[in-house]
């Protein structure tokens, strides 16, 4: 499958993914449109490979997504926590 996008993890040393044949470092994600409703999340390897591991997210749901992660950057940050709050409930 061809990448649309990479996404590296190189600052961090503490990302794993769970193959076939156990857990592996991760040290980034390929990003890949299965078809035009779907789009796929495939980790990178230690050695730059693509791992036996993928994740597919429907288009549709790309908002959600967003919204979700974008309220775990500002928990993290410590920002807004009632619109947090909103959210996981």
């Amino acid at each position: 499958m061809k990448p649309i996008s990479r996404i590296d993890f190189i600052d961090s040393e503490n990302t794993f993914f769970m193959g076939r044949n156990g857990f592996f470092k991760c040290r980034g994600l390929d990003v890949s449109s299965v078809t035009p409703d779907v789009i796929c999340f495939v980790p990178i390897t230690s050695k730059g490979k693509q791992g036996r591991s993928t994740i597919e997210i429907p288009v549709s749901k790309i908002p959600e997504l967003i919204k979700i992660l974008q309220a775990i950057q500002e928990k993290r940050e410590g920002l807004d926590h009632a619109r947090i709050k909103n959210i996981f409930l």
